[in-house]
């Protein structure tokens, strides 16, 4: 367990953008997550947990601090491909920190209180990736204290490098988007949004797949 913290979303109008949390281990052997518990029931209307299923699986590109996250412009279209569940309080979420995730606005009085909890594989190693150079992502082998005090000139100065990626400012289109979402589609996901009057089908069309 790395921690948590508790969110809260108020009423308002705004999308949580679509993204996928930073690197926080070496996603080549081990993994890492969020324990995401509501602590009121939470459905569409005061902005549930949306997920895009099978996205953990697209790319292998490195997360962090001041790297850009390509995925948020396309919120409003994840808004209509996401998996958005409704829970009761005290139910849960685990997803994997690769996984894009977003949230709907608070259209409700009632304050959204969750419960968030940072968990990864006990093997493996915290490590922090940032790009302070708008060139180059450095990634550094870091303590627990570095993780929840973060400061990147002090981890830079002070801790051992891993490796160093180039930024990548290639950009992919909404429809490189969708080609890479039908082929990581599960079957059984296919299949269980499929079974009333061909759901599936009638989302693909509506997007334009």
């Amino acid at each position: 367990m790395l921690g948590g913290t508790l969110a809260t979303k108020v009423k308002g109008k705004s999308n949580l953008d679509a993204h996928q949390d930073w690197t926080i281990v070496d996603e080549q052997k081990y993994n890492s997550y969020n324990l995401w518990i509501p602590l009121i029931d939470t459905n569409k209307d005061n902005g549930t947990l949306g997920l895009i299923v099978g996205s953990h699986k697209w790319n292998q590109d490195v997360r962090g601090f001041n790297i850009s996250n390509p995925y948020g412009k396309y919120t409003k279209q994840f808004l209509e491909i996401g998996f958005e569940p409704t829970l009761k309080a005290g139910q849960a979420i685990l997803y994997n920190h690769k996984l894009i995730h977003y949230s709907r606005p608070n259209k409700t009085q009632t304050k959204r209180n969750t419960a968030i909890i940072g968990v990864k594989d006990k093997a493996a190693d915290l490590q922090i990736s940032f790009c302070l150079d708008n060139k180059n992502i450095e990634t550094y082998k870091v303590s627990k204290n570095d993780f929840y005090h973060f400061d990147a000139q002090k981890i830079k100065s002070n801790n051992e490098i891993l490796f160093v990626n180039k930024l990548n400012s290639i950009a992919l289109n909404w429809n490189e988007v969708k080609v890479i979402y039908s082929q990581n589609l599960s079957k059984e996901f296919q299949n269980l949004i499929s079974k009333t009057e061909s759901f599936f089908s009638k989302l693909l069309n509506k997007i334009g797949f």
